[in-house]
């Protein structure tokens, strides 16, 4: 679990960093949506793969049984 957090924190704050960067190099503003949609799609990839593995470790526990 701390792994995750740590996965989800480094991307919340580097995708941040590269739409902060982009915006300023475009002389444009933030482009809110790119940095929401980021970070929500990021979330949602991270709760499939949580919840694939939590059923990979119970499926496993239930075979050794």
């Amino acid at each position: 679990m701390k792994n995750t957090l740590k996965f989800c924190l480094t991307w919340i704050i580097g995708v941040v960093l590269s739409v902060v960067i982009m915006s300023v190099w475009r002389n444009e503003e933030v482009d809110w949506k790119l940095l929401f949609g980021l970070i929500i799609g990021c979330l949602i990839g991270v709760l499939f793969v949580f919840g694939i593995m939590m059923y990979m470790k119970k499926t496993k526990s239930k075979a050794n049984e």
